[in-house]
């Protein structure tokens, strides 16, 4: 299906996703120009008859934000970004600050003020991935530039010089490249939709735009400025309470979707979208690393797959996955992901990740049938990715007996040089005698034993006998979902070999995972924030 412009949302929203880095590289040129016009004086040869040499506080604070629009992606971890938005806030409330002590000269631009506190404000949110507060703090940041604007062009006698253009476009290039950076995702990639109710949403914002820039064009030509000014005002408040009710709206949707297609019986509308996002690439691969508790060392990934549907906004695995399950578009989507983690594996290859064995999930659905094992082996052969560093991960719900189909697959893995993990074990009721058959390497504590370590004494008690019991096999444990110092400290003292939480790092892309990687290649860091 297609928009009213004859492009695919696919289309559309990659286009605005290119087009981010590019608007916030303009950003920075209009914020260093805006620190040589007013910082170095030439303004004054510029625009003859001004003195606009002064504190450049706003375009300093705007070059920050653009690096910030500039590097800024959901995934990647937030202190850098808070760093610079920090200081860049700091930056714009200090200018009204000096020029109202008389400190240093030039207009107040408490407008400049405000965007640039909302633009910092919604940088830390996309980098939060709360992409619905961002997106909108984002367009509300735009809103008073894009009238002041508006204002310069009508020649409106409120309108303090044309140099002030400099810090408007600035302000208003770093929030359009917000908003394009996440154009494929939350409220913003529902207002793109080729879908009726996508339609309406432009339409209406449509309208109360032109309506705000009409009554402004009307109020200057008949110099009724300062009566029009209410009329602005009210379209502006329009256009809050439109966008406001659109992400509200889009959210509850959402949720209501989600929690739809989890309890339904029904076939899901999930179905026939899996094949289409796996072909229009809307599925991304995320990585969450695994770290030796006893050196704080990065010591494996694991692949995730995750998918950012046009409508649903992020779709939780724990939804699409039975949904491809029971569709049968498990078995491309699992091939998928492993060819991906495979390719991306070879491209670390001479970096701190070089030799990290990565770990994909297998549906059971894939592990039996018959050409499971010839299709691992071609994907293998095709990127190049050593066997020995990939690790196939079974549910324990998903395993199989001996002589049951998969069972001699799994075997034949294990002889090419590929590693078995048990996924969530504790959780699916199986025989210890899965163990004892399987080529089983790692054993993996879900997180519902790990969530209220070491104050739940029957979690204590578990994690325990879980360890013991892998230990006792040979088997390497690995803990997911760690989240405090206290469950890291207390799984090093019952010997657990690995894990994985929040705690050491949520699941990241891949450019992101390998800085996060770099940043701490000696376990230093980590050691420190684990301890």
């Amino acid at each position: 299906m297609k928009n009213e412009g004859g492009y695919t949302p696919q289309i559309l929203v990659r286009r605005s996703v290119r087009l981010a880095p590019k608007l916030a590289v303009a950003g920075i040129a209009f914020a260093l120009l805006g620190l040589a016009v007013f910082g170095f004086g030439w303004g004054i040869a510029l625009f003859p008859g001004t003195n606009v040499r002064t504190f450049p506080l706003n375009s300093a604070a705007l070059l920050l934000i653009g690096i910030a629009a500039l590097r800024l992606r959901p995934s990647r971890p937030v202190i850098p970004t808070y760093g610079l938005v920090a200081t860049a806030a700091v930056l714009a409330l200090l200018k009204p600050v000096l020029v109202l002590f008389g400190w240093i000269t030039g207009p107040t631009t408490i407008n400049n003020t405000i965007m640039i506190e909302l633009l910092a404000l919604a940088v830390v949110l996309v980098a939060q991935r709360r992409i619905a507060a961002g997106q909108f703090l984002a367009m509300l940041s735009m809103l008073l530039p894009i009238s002041f604007l508006v204002g310069w062009l009508y020649t409106a006698k409120s309108f303090d010089g044309s140099i002030v253009i400099i810090v408007i476009a600035s302000g208003l290039l770093s929030g359009a490249s917000v908003l394009c950076g996440t154009a494929n995702r939350g409220p913003l990639r529902h207002l793109l939709a080729p879908n009726p109710e996508g339609r309406l949403q432009r339409a209406r914002l449509t309208v109360l735009v032109a309506a705000t820039i009409g009554l402004g064009y009307i109020g200057t030509r008949l110099d009724f400025h300062r009566e029009v000014v209410p009329l602005i005002i009210t379209a502006m408040v329009g256009i809050i309470i439109v966008m406001v009710t659109d992400i509200f709206g889009y959210l509850s949707r959402v949720a209501e979707k989600a929690s739809g297609l989890l309890l339904s019986g029904r076939p899901s509308p999930l179905d026939a979208k899996i094949s289409e996002a796996l072909h229009g690439g809307d599925f991304s691969l995320y990585y969450q690393p695994q770290v030796d508790l006893s050196t704080n060392r990065t010591v494996g990934m694991e692949a995730l797959a995750r998918w950012q549907d046009p409508e649903l906004g992020m779709v939780s695995p724990a939804v699409f996955i039975p949904a491809a399950e029971a569709s049968g578009e498990i078995i491309p989507l699992g091939y998928w992901l492993l060819e991906r983690a495979c390719e991306q594996g070879v491209r670390w290859q001479g970096t701190v990740l070089d030799g990290v064995p990565i770990s994909v999930n297998v549906s059971p659905v894939q592990l039996k049938m018959p050409d499971f094992v010839e299709n691992v082996r071609q994907i293998l052969c095709r990127t190049g990715f050593p066997q020995e560093c990939l690790i196939l991960e079974l549910t324990e719900s998903g395993m199989v007996r001996r002589g049951e189909p998969g069972f001699q697959a799994l075997w034949t893995l294990h002889e090419m040089g590929l590693k078995i993990s048990i996924d969530d074990f504790g959780t699916g009721y199986s025989c210890l005698a899965y163990l004892h058959d399987l080529p089983v390497t790692y054993l993996k504590i879900d997180q519902s034993f790990v969530r209220r370590l070491p104050s739940e004494e029957r979690d204590v008690v578990v994690a325990r006998s879980i360890v013991g019991l892998g230990r006792g096999l040979g088997l390497i444990i690995v803990a997911e979902g760690v989240e405090t110092p206290e469950q890291a400290d207390f799984l090093r003292g019952i010997w657990c070999d690995k894990a994985q939480g929040h705690l050491f790092s949520r699941p990241l892309d891949a450019d992101a995972v390998l800085e996060w990687a770099m940043r701490h290649s000696d376990g230093k860091a980590l050691s420190v924030q684990a301890g």
